[in-house]
């Protein structure tokens, strides 16, 4: 019975989270409840030095948006260091999304790539992702290169409204180019990482029969429904970030969240941020990416279990060896702001 005090949330291969008669008696719900009480608990130490008017927005919409994050200067180093980088990059394909990420620690970035090494360490971006996850500890860092084909075949299940856990996690992305309204830009409903009494409703409704249900990603315990459903749990204000360049935006994907789907091929480049831990004893423990030994070299150890999981089967992510920018991504790394 200790899988309900881990992150565990995959309703279809667990039959303890998938318990239908458990979670007709609440085991969902109360999981949820003391994972957020955890939470709100280390928030407060957590929150000790940011601005008070960052906690306010996080605390009440699930997001906070950050424009003109990096110095001009800065923000043209970490583009230009881009343009000229080799890195090794992971693949997943979500057709018609094709993700591309290449992992960064410190050990990858020291001495060629400065001013990237300075970003995946700026100590304002790392105590708000902390905030916004509710826990302390190293996040994943990466360049996140994002390719979409309207018109190909397929459903990107990321363009679906949906949460991704049961308790709260921080997603950031700094933007290196402006992003449009029609670019596949993320949303996220606002409040939605706070459920009201029918948003309550829902996710209890959803616990007992997600289980069985057809959607794999709805089953793994990555609740989706669409806008009528989010009207219906009062949520009418819905952010788009079609941003100007050099913003920052950090959100609590527990709450409801999109790309938005664009009919039109779309590229998007970004350095993306993700802190998730066990909900209930991340203050207990270190997180394993800040272990003296794995906090610096990571990204590499990550990369290598990736071209094992490959020989084993595994395809979610696959290893694509080193490559530079491509001549499309690197001019839209290269516009005039």
């Amino acid at each position: 019975m200790f899988i309900f005090l881990t992150s565990a949330k995959n309703f279809r291969t667990n039959r303890w989270i998938g318990s239908p008669t458990l979670n007709r008696l609440g085991v969902y719900g109360a999981r949820k409840r003391l994972a957020d009480w955890c939470a709100q608990a280390r928030r407060i130490f957590i929150g000790w030095g940011l601005p008070a008017q960052r906690k306010q927005a996080l605390d009440t919409q699930g997001y906070v948006m950050l424009p003109h994050f990096l110095s001009q200067a800065d923000f043209d180093q970490v583009r230009q260091e881009l343009c000229a980088a080799a890195l090794p990059f992971i693949e997943m394909c979500q057709s018609p999304a094709l993700t591309h990420r290449a992992n960064l620690d410190s050990h990858t970035c020291a001495g060629r790539y400065p001013a990237l090494g300075r970003l995946i360490a700026h100590p304002e971006l790392l105590r708000s992702l902390r905030y916004a996850a509710g826990c302390s500890g190293t996040p994943i860092a990466a360049l996140q290169i994002i390719r979409s084909d309207g018109a190909a075949q397929g459903h990107d299940p990321q363009t679906d409204w949906h949460s991704d856990t049961f308790h709260s996690l921080a997603k950031a992305w700094l933007f290196l180019h402006d992003v449009g309204a029609q670019q596949g830009p993320f949303a996220y409903a606002t409040g939605s990482h706070r459920p009201g009494a029918i948003h309550q409703q829902f996710n209890h409704a959803q616990s007992m029969s997600a289980a069985s249900s057809a959607n794999m990603m709805h089953s793994s315990g990555s609740f989706r429904t669409d806008e009528a459903g989010l009207q219906a749990m009062g949520y009418q204000d819905l952010f788009l970030a079609a941003v100007p360049g050099n913003t920052l935006v950090i959100a609590d994907t527990s709450g409801f969240h999109r790309r938005t789907p664009s009919p039109a091929p779309t590229l998007r480049i970004e350095v993306y941020f993700t802190l998730r831990r066990n909900p209930f004893f991340a203050g207990l423990v270190p997180s394993v990416l800040s272990l003296p030994l794995v906090r610096s070299r990571w990204a590499g150890w990550a990369y290598r279990y990736y071209e094992y999981a490959l020989a084993k089967g595994k395809h979610d992510w696959v290893p694509r060896g080193i490559r530079k920018l491509q001549d499309d991504e690197r001019s839209l790394l290269r516009t005039p702001r």
